[in-house]
């Protein structure tokens, strides 16, 4: 028993810390690879070749002007003739469509005012996947990359490193509640927060502490850092980013867990 007393004695308490892995999930889809472009690209051209006949007669009365104007707009494939060799196979063709292809509508041309914005028939016009903040490589900014996941890393007064948050906690105080509120005292109260779960997602042993991160995602507002923080500054940087800037001790902890 004095054995095991006195090994008490002597072992230092571990301290233990909240850290917040604070993720902006994607925004857009990703760049599709070659791969998937050919595989979409299959299976839209099998899909138009496997479509029904375009319903002419439901949408167009007979007889009527927007069907003249619809039939001066189509090109009408050629019918089978005798005598003649197909190498392709014999055309199929009914209800003026060659059932062995897919069937290209066309349509007029709707008319819109250019200068008209609410117009129902003005083309739509997607944004650039590239803003201006990819532009000028803005890491401060949440408009960067906005097809991967960005994280939250801080810089620290005392080491000058750049770390994941973390945060004291109190005796009674529950992990993801310090890092829930460690952010909003770090980055201000603009911003909304979802935690992932009250669990610690990973621990980080260090020889003197204990660091359990927490996983949330920032769903609206920005993290406009405190000068009463302890981090002199901040960026949002993508999984293949952060092995840049942060030490390889601590990338090798938490890659498993970044998306």
């Amino acid at each position: 028993m004095r054995a095991l007393t006195g090994r008490s004695i002597s072992k230092r308490c571990m301290s233990i810390k909240a850290g917040a892995i604070l993720s902006r999930m994607p925004v857009i889809t990703k760049e599709l690879d070659d791969f998937e472009i050919s595989y979409y690209n299959y299976t839209s051209e099998l899909e138009k070749r496997l479509m029904w006949t375009f319903p002419q007669k439901f949408f167009f009365r007979p007889g009527s002007l927007a069907e003249r104007d619809f039939e001066e707009l189509q090109t009408r494939p050629a019918g089978a003739e005798k005598l003649v060799y197909y190498p392709f196979g014999r055309p199929d063709v009914v209800e003026g469509r060659d059932r062995n292809s897919k069937q290209d509508i066309r349509l007029p041309a709707p008319s819109y005012d250019p200068e008209d914005k609410s117009s129902m028939s003005r083309p739509i016009e997607p944004n650039s996947r590239i803003t201006d903040a990819d532009k000028k490589n803005d890491l401060k900014s949440l408009e960067r990359a906005l097809d991967k996941p960005l994280y939250l890393v801080v810089k620290e007064k005392s080491s000058s490193s750049w770390v994941f948050p973390t945060f004291s906690i109190n005796e009674d105080s529950a992990l993801h509640t310090a890092a829930e509120e460690g952010l909003f005292t770090t980055g201000g109260p603009d911003m909304n927060i979802w935690t992932v779960s009250n669990t610690p997602a990973l621990v980080q042993k260090l020889s003197e502490d204990r660091v359990y991160y927490i996983k949330s995602h920032i769903l609206a507002g920005s993290f406009k850092l405190s000068r009463s923080s302890d981090y002199i500054d901040f960026m949002w940087l993508s999984s293949s980013e952060i092995p840049k800037h942060v030490s390889s001790d601590l990338w090798n902890c938490v890659n498993k867990i970044l998306n």
